[in-house]
Order: structure tokens, then C-alpha cells, then sequence
């Protein structure tokens, strides 16, 4: 029938729910009863309909189609043919957001099944995204592959904090604190159903192991040694007050816009100080990513605090009596040839792994990551988006923008008890 107005369609009628479970009958007469051992199993499409529509047996004798059950399509992906119910979502995506065809449907009839273009590895920075659109578990992500039950996960709403995009995510936490995969969250002003696969497949940096920071350190008789918390605060504000306009306070992109409004505060008499820019990461594209690879550039600028190159940098190290690095990847992001400059000065770490100026260090300070902390990001197009803690800190590891009010508490109490001294 034609469509008109006042056309009245009736979606559960006894034929129309007939029609359903019919359909759903030819979809599981080939489909493999692998469920218990199915990555998708909770998330599935096809199981859930299956219940809705009540169709729960099937009726055929004959054997079920086989097919190949560990196709390789790449780096990201794995593909079991089995599983596939033809929906030809895959083939779509590639079709349409990315540009270019790189799945289709070969051969005829009950023969047709999904391949990769002659057979060739799948390319680009989206393949992982097939995981999230297939219905069911015939597109798996090989990091993801038998590591959780969907149901064992807890998913907390996040900020990627790999290029100023801030693509909006979920964190899938397991019960024992371990970040097992990260999805794309629906913002449709920002990255619409997809992101990149750096922020999809990048989380083992959230699982740190025994490299990670979990105690301070302050350097006693030429060593770092680990010293209660309270202690280690205390002498960074000694060193931070001492120094005066000799200090050199760099801080991390990563820092969230409270963080980088404390980091202002604490170092407001400091003779240099900013965020690092680091250079372009060369790796945008026309779709998600970015160039930039700071999350908070604009949210630090509004702060008050300034974008800091290499160049500036370098001039400014060299007079400097005291460096204070603060921030998640500082020293990952920082250029060699600074980080050499950095290890002939006393140094304040707050970072979660002590990195290559171990002999420079007076002070480390154990930080969060950006998983383990809450606070307020400004992407590229000048968007507050809110970031929320998935993991607790191991140890006595805590958000940066804590420590840094307690640096800049214990400095003020310092300076007051040395008036009243004199």
C-alpha cells in the first residue's frame, strides 16, 4: 500500500510478529549454537532477537553449513564466516564512511560469504570499528578476543585523550581493575557511532605494570628512595619556594583545565613556565583524527597557561635551577635533546614512571592517568567534555590536580612560618 496520511502500520500484529520470527528462523538455520564461547554473547544482536521473537528451535534436519572459522583481515581483525548472517554492515562502512571498498559479498546463494578485496589485509585507521557494527560475533577484534564476558565488564563514560578530537568513549573495566577494551560512545556533534583505532586499541598504557610510579620518591645521600607521601610533598614545596623566578615549570597537555589552573597557581613566581606543544602527529585524516596530539590545548589556553615549542624550551633550560615537570606523558612527549637538558637539573616528577631522568630526579611524585582522574577537557572546536575516573590509583598515586593543591598549600604554610621566623 501506498504511504499517506493518517496510514495506520501495525508493528505487532499476530502476522507481523509471525513475519519476524520467520525471518528469524532462516537466520539461525545456518548459524553455529557457539554462544558460550562467543565474544559477543551479551552484546549480541541476533541472540536478542532471537528471544524477543520467541524462536528459540529450529525445524531443519539437514547439517549446517560450514564455513571458515578464523579468517585473518589484518592487524585488527579476525573474521568467522560461520557466524555471519549476511547484514553487510562491514561492507557498507567502508563503503560509505570511509571511502573506499575493502569488503564484499563473494559467490552466490548459500555460498556467498564476506571477503577482503583479493584476499588482501584490511588497511586504515577505522578497522576496528567493524567490531562494534557487527550484529554478531562473526567481526572480532583480535586485542578483545576470549579476554571477558560483556557482562564481567563495568563501561564508564570517557574522553579520548589522544588528538584534540576528544572522541567521547566508554572504558570497559573488568572486576579486577583491568581496562579490557574501549568502545566509541554516541555524540553525533563529535564522532557521531566511530572512533580511530589508536584510541580504541592504546589502553595497555592504563595497565601499567611494575614501570609505574605507585609510592614517592625523594633523593636521599645520592638515591631515590621511597618516602611517605606527606614527606615527599613537603620537600617539593622546599625546592619549589627555594627556587623562586628560577624555576622552569612545564606542564603536560594531558592536564585537565582544574589541573592546569592549579598548575598556574603553584607556579605563578616561577621565571618559564607553560604546557608542552609538542609537534604534529602527522596522523590526521579527513574523519576523526587530528593532527594535534594535545587533548586540552584549548582548555589550558583559556587556564591562562601558554603553548610551549621546542625552541623556547631549549633557550630557557639552560638558566633555569630547578625544572618541575608535571603531567601523564610528559616525558614520552618530550624530544630527547629537551630531556637531555632536563638530566643535568634538579627535577620535580609528577608523572607515573620516572623515565630516563632517574639521576635527575629529586622529587618524584606519583600521578594519575587520565583513566583515574575527573576534570574538564576542551577539544578543537572549543567543546567542554567531561572526563571520569575508570580506575582507582595504585598506591598513593593520585590525581595530579590533588597534588598540585597540596604543593602549592604547603608552599604558602612554608613562606608564612619563615615571616613569622623573621
Amino acid at each position: 500500500e501506498t504511504v499517506r496520511d493518517g496510514l495506520e502500520v501495525e508493528t505487532h500484529s499476530e502476522a507481523a510478529r509471525r513475519a519476524r520470527k520467520e525471518a528469524m528462523e532462516f537466520l539461525l538455520v545456518n548459524h553455529p549454537l557457539d554462544c558460550p564461547i562467543c565474544d559477543k554473547a551479551g552484546e549480541c544482536r541476533l541472540q536478542d532477537y532471537a528471544y524477543q521473537t520467541g524462536q528459540l528451535e529450529g525445524r531443519t534436519v539437514e547439517p549446517r553449513r560450514k564455513e571458515e572459522k578464523l579468517v585473518d583481515l589484518g592487524d585488527v581483525i579476525l573474521l568467522d564466516r560461520e557466524r555471519c548472517i549476511l547484514c553487510t554492515r562491514c561492507v557498507r562502512f567502508f563503503k560509505h564512511f570511509e571511502g573506499r571498498a575493502q569488503l564484499g559479498v563473494v559467490e552466490r546463494g548459500d555460498r556467498s560469504h564476506i571477503a577482503a578485496f583479493y584476499d588482501q589485509p584490511l588497511t586504515g585507521n577505522y578497522q576496528g570499528n567493524l567490531a562494534d557494527l557487527c550484529p554478531v560475533g562473526a567481526l572480532t577484534l583480535k586485542k578483545f578476543r576470549f579476554k571477558q564476558r560483556s557482562w564481567d565488564l563495568t563501561p564508564v563514560p570517557s574522553i579520548c585523550p589522544l588528538c584534540s578530537r576528544g572522541c567521547n568513549i566508554f572504558v570497559d573495566v573488568a572486576r579486577h581493575g583491568v581496562v579490557r577494551r574501549i568502545r566509541p560512545r554516541l555524540e553525533p556533534e563529535v564522532n557521531g557511532y566511530f572512533i580511530c583505532d589508536q584510541g580504541r586499541l592504546e589502553f595497555d598504557d592504563l595497565n601499567m605494570g611494575e614501570e609505574r610510579l605507585r609510592f614517592a620518591r625523594v633523593r636521599r645521600e645520592g638515591r631515590l628512595v621511597e618516602r611517605p607521601m606527606e614527606d615527599a610533598l613537603a620537600e617539593a614545596a622546599r625546592l619549589v619556594r627555594e627556587a623562586g623566578e628560577g624555576l622552569l615549570a612545564l606542564a603536560s597537555p594531558f592536564l585537565t583545565v582544574e589541573e592546569g589552573e592549579a598548575f598556574l597557581a603553584l607556579t605563578e613566581k616561577a621565571g618559564f613556565k607553560g604546557f608542552w606543544s609538542p609537534p604534529p602527529s602527522g596522523l590526521g585524516d579527513r574523519h576523526l583524527r587530528t593532527d594535534d596530539p594535545c587533548p586540552n590545548r584549548w582548555g589550558l589556553e583559556k587556564a591562562g597557561l601558554q603553548a610551549v615549542h621546542k625552541e623556547a624550551l631549549a633557550a630557557a633550560l639552560p638558566s633555569a635551577s630547578l625544572v618541575f615537570l608535571a603531567g601523564e606523558r610528559i616525558l614520552r612527549l618530550l624530544p630527547p635533546e629537551i630531556l637531555s637538558l632536563c638530566a643535568v637539573k634538579p627535577v620535580i616528577l609528577l608523572e607515573r614512571v620516572l623515565g630516563g631522568l632517574e639521576g635527575a630526579v629529586q622529587v618524584a611524585l606519583p600521578g594519575a592517568s587520565w583513566a583515574e582522574k575527573s576534570g574538564t577537557f576542551v577539544n578543537a572546536e572549543g567543546r567542554k567534555q567531561e572526563i571520569t575516573p575508570a580506575l582507582r590509583p595504585p598506591g598513593e598515586a593520585a590525581p595530579d590536580g590533588r597534588i598540585l593543591e597540596e604543593i602549592r598549600r604547603l608552599v604558602l604554610l612554608q613562606g608564612s612560618g619563615k615571616e613569622e621566623e623573621k
